[in-house]
């Protein structure tokens, strides 16, 4: 749990959405809340002085979606008791809940709780932990209503409270006992929470096999990375604005290890398939800090793959099985990767050159690096003019976050003093390959559009 200082003469008023949430044949359930709590009789209160309330909480056992309807509703009104509150309005889409609470409480506690045909009533526990919360609460001084609300029909709050159930429901399927409840002054909900990851990371996906973290000759640790559009079975299909890069980290990324290790032990004693990571989901701040905290347990699978999935059933990893196209992106990488290593001189590599092109992206600022003041944030590509041997000077165009990482991670890197490189090998006679090397601190990387890094020369005439 974690709560906001907040000053002890307030007196509160709080209108909260609960829900539920259970995967019914294997009965793990979660519930999950979200609301706000504002200064009583203040019509238009600003931000900075209400509460938000963003809750989850994982169930014991085997559970039903009823009960945890029920724990949602009984967590927040006992977690009210440390709270001044005068009123509260819950918004529930659960009828079971609402008219529960509303109209048979009391009538089950006369009844010995049993209902009215003096069948025993179904999870009685809880609606006896309710009902004592409730004459606790209302001794207190708090004023209770009700109203329903249709899940899943598009109200923000109910869609709220439903994803913080989804993430309980996760945790539990993956074995966690988890339950946060976050009071935080609304001014600062959701703020995205301080992270510090390696920027060279700036692709949309990154290839891996899930029992094995390749490490280079140098000892450094070695990412696979990429963009190949939406259609994650596309990976490896020739097209112009697919992008790779080939990444030697000093340190291990954390949050790629514990996505790596997780999807190890959902592939058991098979490790043969190559797996597609979302990086453009697990790199969200947000969602780093969850998995750097407390690893992959929002997460889940379906039981007819290995492909993890976020609460939101968003995909965080895809396997390639069968790989099909796959092994012709694979193949790229190992060629972009055998020219990162001719570069680092740990592979003989025929007729590579070297352009020295950090003076066309970065300038001196003092001690520090900057981008160059001719740069800006529009700006798409850059042009470089080059020399192969026997050949005219020629013009390559380089567009950010294709043959170039994207400007905000060159802004980033600039405090590293990077060096950048232009690299070209021949195809033939008549036209060579290139791509980008980036040595930024311990850390080094290519970057190259593999489809479309394909120039011809332009053959020197004789005078």
């Amino acid at each position: 749990m974690s709560n906001d200082n907040t000053a002890d003469d307030i007196v509160w008023e709080l209108e909260c959405y609960t829900d539920g949430g259970c995967l019914q044949k294997e009965g793990f359930a979660g519930w999950g809340a979200f609301g706000e709590l504002t200064p009583l009789g203040n019509d238009n209160p600003a931000a900075k002085d209400c509460l938000k309330i963003d809750a989850y909480g994982t169930i014991e056992g085997h559970a039903t979606n009823n009960v945890a309807e029920l724990m949602g509703f009984i967590r927040i009104l006992e977690k009210l008791e440390e709270y001044p509150c005068q009123k509260a309005h819950f918004i529930l889409d659960s009828e079971y809940v609402k008219k529960g609470a509303e109209e048979y409480l009391d009538g089950w506690s006369k009844n010995g709780w049993c209902r009215a045909d003096g069948a025993p009533l179904k999870n009685v526990e809880l609606w006896q932990r309710l009902h004592k919360t409730l004459l606790a609460s209302k001794e207190r001084g708090l004023e209770i209503s009700y109203s329903w609300v249709k899940g899943h029909s598009g109200n923000k709050g109910n869609e709220y409270a439903d994803g913080n159930a989804s993430k309980a429901v996760n945790a539990a399927f993956n074995g966690a006992k988890v339950e946060h409840i976050h009071i935080t002054k609304a001014s600062k909900f959701r703020a995205a929470p301080k992270v510090n990851f390696n920027r060279l990371l700036d692709q949309k996906h990154f290839y891996f096999k899930a029992d094995t973290q390749p490490i280079s000759k140098d000892g450094r640790f070695i990412y696979y990375c990429g963009n190949h559009g939406k259609d994650d079975h596309l990976f490896g299909k020739r097209q112009s604005d697919s992008s790779m890069s080939i990444l030697y980290l000093k340190e291990k990324e954390p949050v790629l290890e514990r996505v790596r290790e997780h999807q190890n032990t959902l592939n058991g004693q098979d490790h043969h398939s190559p797996f597609i990571g979302r990086l453009s989901t697990i790199m969200v701040k947000r969602q780093y800090k969850e998995i750097l905290d407390e690893g992959c347990i929002y997460f889940r699978h379906k039981t007819n793959d290995r492909n993890m999935l976020d609460f939101e059933k968003k995909p965080i990893t895809v396997e390639l099985n069968p790989p099909r196209l796959g092994l012709e992106g694979i193949k790229q990488l190992s060629s972009l990767e055998l020219q990162l290593r001719g570069y680092l001189d740990e592979e003989p590599v025929k007729y590579q050159k070297k352009i020295d092109i950090t003076d066309k992206l970065f300038q001196l600022d003092g001690d520090k690096a900057i981008l160059k003041e001719t740069i800006s944030n529009i700006d798409k590509a850059i042009s470089i003019a080059v020399t192969v041997e026997n050949q005219d000077e020629q013009s390559i165009t380089l567009t950010f976050g294709i043959d170039l990482p994207l400007l905000n991670t060159l802004s980033a890197i600039a405090k590293h003093k990077p060096k950048v490189c232009l690299i070209t090998w021949p195809e033939s006679d008549k036209a060579f390959y290139y791509g980008v090397v980036i040595e930024s601190g311990d850390d080094i990387g290519l970057w190259a559009a593999p489809y479309s890094n394909l120039h011809l020369t332009q053959k020197r005439e004789k005078k």
